[in-house]
């Protein structure tokens, strides 16, 4: 039996939505907009909240990170490549009419992602597993009170 990715909870007067699904609601005229729309009109008072846990894909990585994972692994191909790609910025106009200079930073995290992302999975999981075995020792020193002024 397949989970139902959208569903009402008449208890608690709101329309459950699943963390991985509600991009995909967001999307006008996709068949999930067309159920999220569907069930919000059935249900108009109803608040829309979302259950379970997102995944996490890493798409919001930065180039500061790119470059530490780099520095961290001795990975010098990357970092190279991380530089030549920061270095060639396009010429596009924004909203404004101006004519602006940026590096495209969706084709870098693409291609991060396409040929690191195994090790930086690997990376990120160590890193969280190293800060949760270092727990700082508590003080039984108590703070001094600050006169008041």
């Amino acid at each position: 039996m397949a989970q139902q990715k959208i569903w009402f909870d008449f208890v608690s007067n709101t329309i459950k939505v699943e963390a991985n699904y509600l991009p995909q609601t967001r999307k006008v005229g996709s068949k999930a907009y067309k159920t999220l729309l569907a069930a919000k009109r059935d249900n108009p008072t109803a608040t829309i909240e979302t259950f379970g846990k997102r995944e996490d894909k890493y798409n919001h990585i930065t180039v500061s990170q790119m470059q530490t994972y780099f520095e961290v692994n001795g990975v010098t191909a990357g970092a190279a490549k991380l530089k030549e790609m920061r270095e060639n910025k396009e010429t596009h106009i924004n909203k404004n009419g101006r004519t602006v200079r940026t590096y495209n930073m969706g084709k870098i995290r693409q291609w991060f992602m396409e040929n690191y992302s195994v090790g930086y999975k690997k990376y990120v999981e160590s890193k969280k597993a190293a800060s949760n075995a270092v727990q700082m020792p508590t003080s039984n020193v108590e703070k001094e009170e600050k006169p008041a002024a």
